[in-house]
């Protein structure tokens, strides 16, 4: 069966991303989805993006084994032009989940580890659950604090990885972004790869004014 609809373009407000600056050892490139991906190693990378309307979130994906850190949590707007400080964001926690099915006389069945990927304080913020006859489904979300070192894991639920097979750690950096202002700056906190120092490069984040498509079928 033949499907129709019709698309709708009017002007938006987006907002964009790029690195402003190059640092030894890190490249980035941007994605379809206006993404910035810093790749650390082949393997080990952020991605920076918007959230919500306008804010801000990183997302840390790293092989199973391999320990990162962020030596702060404080994410610092600065005018570009001027240099000047214009708010500082401190994010307290770091989260990811995973998720858990049965089926009758089958073993459970996780996405990813149910070990703790730090030894600081892990907690769980919201369960969902899901059953039709003999399945039962389960996931969860855990934070830690931001600062904490944590391990990366193993993930089968593939959808919506950054680097395939590999868990998630998300941070929301803020939810409200400056609207109207012109281009500025987040500078990033150095990380720590297994105790080894990276520097991480400045993110330019431009408002622009686009039209974007949406479709309706009918």
């Amino acid at each position: 069966m033949a499907l129709s609809g019709c698309a709708t373009c009017p002007p938006t407000t987006v907002y964009k991303l790029a690195t402003a600056n190059e640092v030894s050892g890190v490249s980035s490139h941007t994605d379809w989805e206006n993404r910035t991906v810093l790749v650390i190693e082949p393997d080990i990378r952020l991605v920076i993006n918007t959230c919500w309307e306008n804010g801000l979130c990183v997302t840390a994906s790293l092989p199973e084994g391999r320990r990162m850190r962020f030596t702060s949590n404080e994410f610092v707007e600065v005018d570009e032009g001027s240099g000047r400080v214009i708010n500082t964001h401190r994010p307290s926690l770091i989260s990811y989940t995973y998720s858990c099915e049965t089926r009758r006389k089958e073993p459970i069945s996780c996405s990813s580890s149910d070990e703790p990927p730090t030894t600081e304080e892990v907690r769980i913020t919201s369960v969902s659950n899901a059953a039709h006859n003999d399945w039962k489904y389960r996931s969860f979300m855990k934070v830690f604090a931001t600062t904490a070192e944590f391990v990366g894991a193993s993930d089968s639920e593939t959808r919506d990885t950054i680097v395939r097979g590999q868990r998630n750690y998300r941070m929301a950096v803020f939810s409200e972004g400056r609207r109207g202002a012109k281009p500025y700056l987040v500078r990033m906190p150095a990380i720590l790869i297994d105790g080894k120092p990276s520097a991480l490069p400045d993110i330019r984040i431009t408002e622009a004014v686009e039209p974007v498509c949406r479709y309706r079928a009918y």
